[in-house]
């Protein structure tokens, strides 16, 4: 298949990329810093064009030239960075990008990367039938922009699926990330500052998620939104213990240090029944397996 995606230089992306590449299909990746869209792969199945969401005439002839068959949309830009003036533009260049590029007769399916926090639970499980409101830019922007892809694939005719991510972890990670940060202040004997280790969230591993997407590439059924996360939920505290265990066994216990007489303020996770009936998937690794692979990952940088 012919896949467009955004956002190929991230985190995600990346991983995504040697995947569908290991599968055969014609990617075309946008980046917008050509210094790093070094992916050593299959190159004559890779091409990069180096733009904004913002398209100018020559990258709109080439994005249509490749003539797309799926879309997948990863971009978001200056995470964490969720004020009024980032998410807002954030919505105006993507309901822009993709204004454009609906044009495209080739198209007939569009993936894009939400989030958990789209989700208005903070207690239990989030299931994808949840009504959800927007309790801040972040998740107004990423509601809108949902909601204006849904009037839009439906007039055009495309399929859209909506993964709701859950807290991904894994290599290439930003570095202030929860566990990268943990796994270098453990190693490096240094001081962990948390707010609350008793708050509670869903993780999942890199591995796993790239498997979800992939998953929906190929489903020709069924659209709409779609969880990918582990299906509970873990304490900060907890994963703490599993990043001394792995690096020092008992020898170290940072986790000591901390207060742990704070309520926790939230605990949620996914609920992944949809994905485990309709795309046939759930993880394969746990917590503990998935941070001792990354462990070892860093371990031989």
């Amino acid at each position: 298949m012919r896949i467009l995606i955004t956002g190929g230089t991230g985190f995600i992306g990346k991983h995504l990329i040697i995947k569908l590449l290991e599968e055969g299909h014609n990617l075309l990746a946008l980046t917008r810093f050509a210094q790093e869209s070094n992916i050593e792969n299959n190159l004559e199945k890779l091409q990069w064009i180096q733009t904004s969401l913002i398209l100018n005439e020559e990258c709109f002839k080439v994005l249509k030239d490749f003539k797309p068959e799926i879309i997948i949309h990863l971009a978001w830009e200056n995470i964490p960075d969720f004020t009024f003036e980032t998410s807002l533009q954030n919505l105006q260049n993507q309901v822009a990008f993709f204004k454009k590029i609906c044009q495209f007769e080739s198209i007939n399916k569009i993936i894009v990367s939400g989030s958990c926090w789209e989700y208005n639970t903070r207690f239990g499980a989030c299931n994808e039938s949840e009504h959800v409101r927007s309790e801040n830019y972040f998740t107004w922007a990423k509601n809108s922009f949902r909601e204006f892809l849904e009037i839009e694939c439906k007039t055009k005719g495309f399929s859209l699926y909506w993964a709701r991510i859950f807290y991904v972890f894994g290599p290439d990670q930003r570095h202030n990330s929860l566990i990268p940060m943990l796994v270098s202040k453990i190693k490096n004997k240094e001081r962990i500052v948390i707010n609350n280790p008793n708050n509670s969230c869903d993780y999942i591993y890199i591995e796993d998620l790239i498997l979800g997407i992939n998953k929906l590439v190929h489903l020709n059924s069924i659209n709409g939104i779609y969880n990918l996360g582990s299906g509970k939920s873990t304490k900060v505290i907890d994963i703490i213990k599993m990043v001394e265990i792995e690096i020092y066994g008992n020898e170290y216990h940072f986790s000591k240090n901390l207060n742990l007489n704070i309520p926790k303020e939230h605990d949620f996770w996914a609920d992944i029944s949809k994905s485990q009936n309709v795309l046939n998937w759930r993880p394969i690794f746990s917590l503990q397996e998935g941070i001792k692979k990354y462990i070892k990952n860093k371990l031989h940088e």
